[in-house]
């Protein structure tokens, strides 16, 4: 199937499924134990909707914003992921490509497959971010700081809400573990799919920025297993910001109280986010978390947002919300996975031309506009005792 021939996230999450194996695909589309919030994440869009205005002239809308010190062209981002390069050899290369090519920023992950250097190098039209793990190894933690800084990162994301690892249950069932177990079932998940089963065979990945030897990917996996440190307070965070001289966006925060924190160390932004539901499971929606972080905090400091993005009208729901932009992880590698560079520059045009479409037929005539033309839905219609002729029919 070409890349053009798909015309939703949905379709090429679908697309995704096919090509690769199920225990990388789950790998990449599943969450943390009943995978509540991961379901969450995109219904909670659902739970608002558009009043639009009509008889306004939207043919010169101008959509690009100015977050983290630079322009983007319009509210979207890619973010950061660990391992893109185990969907396609230079996974992470190809997405800041893709993201340079759409004039707005790329995410690089502490755990990508390629080292931050082969990125800068690879895409160095690219707006490129670099997403931190402070590490029990401090001194590493300390390495990626000016390695980032070095390449030419103008902003960090450091992640807050990752001191241990989530459990998912797709994963263990799958027998998902690095490196991939060699029994019979995984042999034959991968012998149905022999389009990437043969270039995963003549491309071996590592953890490019936590070990960056030659080395093998088991002793990358088991640097990278054990490092994420869970002693981390504020007083670290602060320490982070004397350090890193660009724009600094903290990243997992769920409480009005942190994003609060976040202002106070000194933080430019920060990303509202619940790891995609990869970490713990019954944690609010990012898209409702969003709404009560804005009523608490108001505009200081900068919000951005990702988890559960499918749609150009999600977009503009969160920018109505009080994002100043969001971020999507999954559409992209499931586009990266289906073809590419060329796949992640599909989901990317999907999602703008959706967005763009909205912000006609809604009246969008600023971005400013977006807050008064949606509300939450009706409790009455959004419940789960609501008649069946209520409830939204969603597919994919």
């Amino acid at each position: 199937m070409r890349v053009d021939d798909i015309h939703s996230v949905a379709a090429m999450r679908a697309a995704a499924r096919r090509r690769l194996p199920k225990v990388v695909f789950d790998f990449v589309d599943g969450g943390a134990t009943r995978e509540n919030t991961l379901r969450d994440n995109e219904e909670a869009f659902s739970r608002w909707q558009f009043i639009p205005r009509v008889a306004r002239d939207t043919t010169k809308v101008d959509v690009s914003v100015q977050a983290a010190g630079s322009k983007w062209s319009m509210p979207l981002g890619i973010a950061p992921t660990g391992l893109a390069g185990l969907l396609r050899p230079d996974g992470e290369i190809l997405l800041a490509k893709a993201a340079a090519r759409f004039g707005v920023p790329f995410c690089l992950s502490t755990m990508s497959v390629a080292p931050m250097e082969d990125v800068a190098r690879g895409a160095p039209d690219c707006d490129l971010w670099f997403q931190l793990y402070i590490i029990t190894d401090r001194e590493k933690t300390a390495s990626l700081l000016h390695r980032a800084q070095a390449v030419g990162c103008k902003t960090l994301c450091l992640a807050l809400d990752q001191p241990a690892h989530g459990k998912r249950w797709r994963d263990l069932e799958n027998g998902w573990r690095l490196p991939l177990r060699k029994d019979v079932r995984t042999f034959m998940d991968f012998a149905t799919h022999p389009s990437w089963s043969l270039s995963a065979l003549f491309n071996p990945v590592r953890f490019g920025n936590i070990d960056n030897t030659q080395g093998s990917f088991l002793r990358s996996a088991k640097k990278a297993g054990h490092s994420f440190d869970a002693s981390v307070t504020w007083d670290d965070v602060e320490a982070i910001r004397a350090q890193w001289k660009g724009k600094l966006i903290l990243k997992g925060l769920l409480s009005g109280e942190d994003v609060q924190h976040a202002h106070e160390v000194g933080a430019d932004g920060v990303i509202v986010s619940n790891h995609g539901g990869r970490q713990l499971d019954d944690v609010p929606a990012s898209i409702d978390a969003l709404d009560a972080i804005r009523q608490q905090a108001g505009s200081s400091p900068r919000l951005l947002m990702d988890g559960g993005v499918r749609t150009g009208t999600d977009i503009l729901k969160a920018v109505a919300i009080g994002a100043s932009a969001c971020m999507v992880g999954r559409p992209t590698l499931w586009g990266l996975a289906v073809g590419g560079q060329a796949g992640a520059e599909r989901v990317l045009e999907i999602l703008r031309n959706e967005f763009m479409i909205a912000v006609a037929i809604a009246g969008v005539r600023t971005l400013d506009d977006a807050a008064s033309l949606v509300r939450r839905k009706p409790a009455e219609i959004h419940s789960p005792n609501a008649p069946a002729e209520h409830h939204d029919s969603r597919g994919g």
